[in-house]
């Protein structure tokens, strides 16, 4: 875009499908197993500790044994966690490569919105800001004009 040109407004038509993905990204199960306080605890003591059974965390949190295996067993559901079972003892470990994996998709799919609900920042820093790596993002400027794809 030349710096006298104006910025292309995003359609109503962008918007809704930019706020229906928004919503498929905000609702994920990873979203949903840390926006609980105790989970963030758990996620952060396992972090800090490596390898736990679930006794161990449990003496760390002020919740019953029970309501921490279910919490480590819903933050595994989500990924967030690994498991593994040795005889009648369950250790957990933090799966830091998938959750960084999943965030990083997360983020891809946030930013292929940006262009459907959000006009172009006009300044040259936010630009810059809000590109991968660095880089000046490249708003698809025909899709914020037309709407989305077909199949998209």
């Amino acid at each position: 875009m030349s710096p006298t040109a104006t910025p292309l407004t995003p359609t109503r038509r962008g918007r809704e499908r930019a706020a229906r993905e928004l919503a498929t990204i905000v609702d994920s199960q990873l979203f949903r197993a840390l926006c609980e306080p105790v989970r963030i605890e758990i996620v952060k003591l396992l972090t800090a500790q490596g390898r736990s059974d679930v006794q161990t965390v449990a003496a760390q949190v002020p919740q019953d044994r029970s309501v921490v295996s279910r919490h480590l067993a819903l933050l595994h559901r989500a990924g967030v966690v690994r498991r593994e079972k040795v005889g009648r003892q369950v250790f957990f470990e933090l799966d830091g490569t998938n959750v960084v994996v999943r965030m990083e998709r997360m983020i891809e799919r946030f930013r292929s919105i940006i262009p459907l609900c959000c006009p172009p920042p006009t300044d040259r820093k936010t630009a810059n800001m809000i590109g991968k790596r660095g880089e000046r993002h490249e708003y698809d400027t025909d899709e914020c004009r037309r709407g989305p794809r077909a199949g998209a």
